[in-house]
């Protein structure tokens, strides 16, 4: 899928409301031509479209706009539960986290701090650009060399703003913190990547 003019809006109160209405915009109407074609497709091909061209638009830079408020939060859920429905074809009957964990799916908050977990372990382990390296290691020392232990707790930067609160400096260090140590010392990123789907880092909203 073509993501060509996709970008992260920011509004002028520095909130996510306008990128959360163009990801639903964008949603519905791929959510739309799902809803079409499922009567001629099977499970794996109906799966194989909401990867292809509504996931994306959930994941989309999300690392940013994680921090958005539980109103926006409940409305995206939403569409990934309709989505979920048409796949599945069940009736209403059905909960929505039910429909999820037959699919194998986690939510959209779980999801997203999940991607903002990794992005942590890359951090810690020397594998992400040095800008986002220099974010954490400034936190407790210069040494950029502290990161490379992937046991080693962050310090939470004091936050005197909810702003700085959603920042990704301040929620990051404390997602990597509440992560068992196990999970932290795995030596591989494909194996902390597998192992972080089983570790649940948030309630579901569905």
């Amino acid at each position: 899928m073509s993501f060509i003019g996709l970008l992260v809006q920011i509004d002028e109160n520095l909130t996510w409301g306008k990128h959360t209405e163009y990801i639903i915009k964008k949603v519905l109407s791929n959510i739309s031509i799902l809803r079409k074609v499922s009567s001629i497709l099977t499970l794996d091909n109906k799966i194989a479209i909401y990867r292809s061209i509504i996931e994306p638009y959930f994941n989309y830079c999300c690392l940013v706009w994680d921090s958005i408020c539980e109103t926006l939060t409940t409305k995206l859920q939403r569409l990934q539960n309709r989505a979920a429905r048409i796949i599945t074809g069940e009736p209403y009957s059905v909960r929505s986290k039910e429909l999820l964990q037959r699919l194998g799916w986690s939510s959209l908050s779980e999801t997203r701090r999940q991607h903002k977990a990794v992005m942590m372990y890359k951090i810690v382990n020397g594998l992400a650009p040095p800008y986002m390296l220099d974010m954490f290691s400034k936190q407790y020392g210069s040494q950029v060399y502290k990161l490379r232990n992937s046991t080693l707790n962050l310090e939470i930067p004091n936050a005197r703003t909810e702003l700085y609160k959603n920042s990704f400096a301040f929620s990051g260090a404390k997602i990597w913190n509440e992560l068992p140590v196990d999970l932290k010392k795995e030596p591989s990123l494909n194996a902390f990547k597998k192992k972080i789907k089983t570790i649940n880092l948030c309630i579901d909203n569905t």
